[in-house]
């Protein structure tokens, strides 16, 4: 019987830290994060005051801020940018991608209410990945989602790298939620 790869001690770590970045936006947007049962099309769905305002894929990664500026472009599984884009449409809500790096969370905004792409030109183009956080190799069509503020890059806020995981996840400078 093989496991999911959120099962593994790896995959927990990666999930907790997605869990996270959602509880930091929580805060941040003074939104309710509620997250999906798995396996779905997105990660979570965003509210405030009962009304829904955006589905969103939340990830991690180990990388700052800076370091994701130089690399130019956010590497992501394009099928999960067209499967939330689309779910996201037929709820008449935005499609979110948030990042939580190493000192800060960034988000694009992929796709409007009714689906249009938001956060163009994308380059889409059949690479080998990694296929897990706990490895493998797939090769799939990937999304390059250039990093700068001209492609919707919005960085909601950094915080200190010394706060505390417990911490109630306020962050400096964080941005109100666009919508």
């Amino acid at each position: 019987m093989s496991r999911l790869d959120c099962e593994t001690p790896v995959g927990r770590a990666w999930i907790a830290r997605q869990r996270e970045t959602a509880a930091r936006c929580a805060v941040a947007w003074r939104v309710e994060v509620m997250g999906t049962v798995e396996p779905c099309r997105v990660d979570a769905m965003l509210a405030r005051d009962g009304c829904l305002l955006a589905a969103a894929e939340i990830k991690s990664r180990a990388m700052t801020f800076a370091q994701l500026q130089k690399h130019g472009t956010y590497l992501v599984t394009f099928e999960k940018l067209t499967a939330g884009r689309e779910l996201a449409a037929q709820l008449c809500v935005p499609f979110l991608l948030i990042v939580g790096l190493l000192d800060a969370i960034v988000y694009w905004q992929i796709s409007n209410a009714e689906g249009e792409w938001c956060c163009l030109p994308i380059t889409i183009d059949k690479t080998t990945t990694q296929a897990t956080s706990n490895g493998g190799i797939a090769e799939r069509l990937n999304a390059y989602i250039p990093a700068n503020k001209r492609a919707g890059l919005h960085p909601i806020g950094v915080y200190p790298a010394c706060l505390p995981a417990d911490a109630s996840g306020a962050m400096l400078n964080a941005r109100e939620i666009p919508f």
